[in-house]
């Protein structure tokens, strides 16, 4: 600690043992301007937080080697493929005729268009549903016609729910 941080430090805690609070909480801002900026290292916060018991620690996690192999294996066979698949693809490729390639891929677009021009009129249907739906609720009379409704309609579910099994009861008596 150099010098002019420690005669602010000891300057805070005189002002603290006096019970000078403005003084204290000046000079305690004097101590925190001193004191040099140091990085954080990584994880400081969740081992304070560990050892406060606010927060559990974190265990570490370890990849097994039985996943190492696993991860290895697939990476070989993944290199193995690429090796042997173009001289087993070019025969094939072979067979297929440019024009039934670009008529497929054609076909398939002009499919994908059809059903994106079908699902942009269905949203424009429903967009324009939601935009009278949220106009109308924003009315003042029809949100009290809706809540009458639901009360009525609760009531009225009620005192039928309640008919009937009370006439349930008596028939089944």
């Amino acid at each position: 600690m150099n010098r002019r941080l420690h005669r602010a430090v000891r300057r805070w805690l005189r002002y603290e043992r006096l019970g000078r609070d403005r003084r204290a909480e000046g000079a305690l801002r004097t101590v925190f301007a001193r004191l040099p900026a140091a990085p954080v290292p990584a994880g400081l916060a969740a081992r304070v937080l560990a050892r406060a018991g606010v927060l559990a620690p974190l265990p570490v996690r370890r990849v097994a080697w039985s996943l190492r192999a696993a991860t290895a294996v697939c990476l070989l066979l993944g290199g193995v493929a690429v090796l042997l698949l173009p001289p087993t693809v070019v025969p094939l490729a072979g067979s297929l005729e440019i024009g039934s390639v670009l008529e497929g891929a054609a076909t398939a677009v002009a499919g994908a268009g059809r059903r994106f021009a079908v699902g942009v009129t269905v949203w424009r249907a429903v967009s324009d549903a939601g935009i009278l739906l949220a106009e109308a609720l924003t009315s003042p009379a029809v949100l009290v016609t809706l809540a009458t409704s639901l009360v009525l309609s609760t009531g009225l579910f009620r005192l039928l729910s309640g008919l009937m099994l009370t006439e349930r009861n008596r028939r089944h008596a």
